[in-house]
Protein backbone atom coordinates (compact mmCIF):
# COMPACT_ATOMS: atom_id res chain seq x y z
CA UNK A 1 0.00 0.00 0.00
CA UNK A 2 1.58 3.27 -1.10
CA UNK A 3 0.86 6.40 1.65
CA UNK A 4 1.14 9.98 -0.20
CA UNK A 5 3.66 12.52 1.77
CA UNK A 6 2.25 15.59 2.53
CA UNK A 7 4.79 18.48 1.48
CA UNK A 8 6.24 20.43 4.11
CA UNK A 9 6.79 23.96 2.92
CA UNK A 10 9.85 24.52 1.55
CA UNK A 11 12.93 26.73 2.73
CA UNK A 12 14.53 28.73 0.16
CA UNK A 13 17.43 27.14 -1.62
CA UNK A 14 21.22 27.27 -0.77
CA UNK A 15 22.21 28.81 -4.33
CA UNK A 16 20.42 30.19 -6.41
CA UNK A 17 20.81 31.09 -9.98
CA UNK A 18 21.05 35.04 -10.90
CA UNK A 19 17.16 34.44 -12.65
CA UNK A 20 16.17 32.63 -9.38
CA UNK A 21 17.37 35.18 -7.26
CA UNK A 22 16.10 38.14 -8.73
CA UNK A 23 12.83 36.50 -7.99
CA UNK A 24 13.36 35.49 -5.06
CA UNK A 25 14.70 38.67 -3.59
CA UNK A 26 13.15 41.38 -5.98
CA UNK A 27 16.62 42.81 -6.38
CA UNK A 28 17.10 43.20 -10.02
CA UNK A 29 19.54 42.29 -12.51
CA UNK A 30 22.16 44.80 -12.79
CA UNK A 31 21.58 45.43 -8.82
CA UNK A 32 22.83 42.33 -8.43
CA UNK A 33 25.89 41.99 -9.90
CA UNK A 34 26.71 45.39 -8.86
CA UNK A 35 26.27 44.12 -5.10
CA UNK A 36 28.31 40.81 -6.07
CA UNK A 37 31.02 43.11 -7.37
CA UNK A 38 31.19 44.88 -3.91
CA UNK A 39 31.15 41.86 -2.16
CA UNK A 40 27.71 42.62 -0.75
CA UNK A 41 26.55 39.23 -1.85
CA UNK A 42 28.52 36.34 -1.80
CA UNK A 43 28.01 33.97 -4.95
CA UNK A 44 30.23 31.25 -6.76
CA UNK A 45 30.69 30.04 -9.83
CA UNK A 46 29.26 26.72 -10.98
CA UNK A 47 30.71 25.89 -14.79
CA UNK A 48 29.00 28.98 -16.43
CA UNK A 49 26.49 29.81 -13.94
CA UNK A 50 26.81 32.34 -11.25
CA UNK A 51 25.10 31.22 -7.80
CA UNK A 52 24.10 33.15 -5.55
CA UNK A 53 24.77 32.25 -1.60
CA UNK A 54 20.64 32.86 -0.66
CA UNK A 55 20.85 33.24 3.05
CA UNK A 56 23.92 35.15 2.95
CA UNK A 57 21.87 37.55 0.44
CA UNK A 58 18.69 37.78 2.35
CA UNK A 59 20.74 38.28 5.57
CA UNK A 60 22.62 41.10 3.37
CA UNK A 61 18.88 42.66 2.60
CA UNK A 62 17.72 42.12 6.42
CA UNK A 63 20.74 44.53 7.57
CA UNK A 64 19.60 47.39 5.24
CA UNK A 65 18.25 50.05 6.84
CA UNK A 66 14.26 50.82 6.86
CA UNK A 67 12.58 53.23 4.48
CA UNK A 68 11.92 56.73 5.62
CA UNK A 69 9.52 58.75 4.30
CA UNK A 70 10.89 61.91 1.68
CA UNK A 71 11.96 65.32 3.13
CA UNK A 72 9.17 67.39 3.49
CA UNK A 73 6.54 64.81 4.22
CA UNK A 74 3.60 66.34 5.76
CA UNK A 75 3.07 64.25 9.44
CA UNK A 76 -0.41 63.46 8.20
CA UNK A 77 1.06 61.51 4.98
CA UNK A 78 3.27 59.24 7.59
CA UNK A 79 2.00 56.21 8.76
CA UNK A 80 2.55 55.36 12.34
CA UNK A 81 5.25 52.46 12.81
CA UNK A 82 4.61 48.85 13.14
CA UNK A 83 4.33 47.27 16.32
CA UNK A 84 3.88 43.62 16.74
CA UNK A 85 0.07 44.22 18.29
CA UNK A 86 -0.67 46.77 15.24
CA UNK A 87 0.51 43.81 12.73
CA UNK A 88 -1.89 41.28 14.48
CA UNK A 89 -4.80 43.46 14.26
CA UNK A 90 -4.87 43.67 10.49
Amino acid sequence: MYTTRRRQPSAPPAFATIDDWVDLSGVGRSKTYSLIKSRHIRAIKLDKRTMIDVEHGLEYLRSLPDAYPAAGAQPDEIAPPLTAASENNE
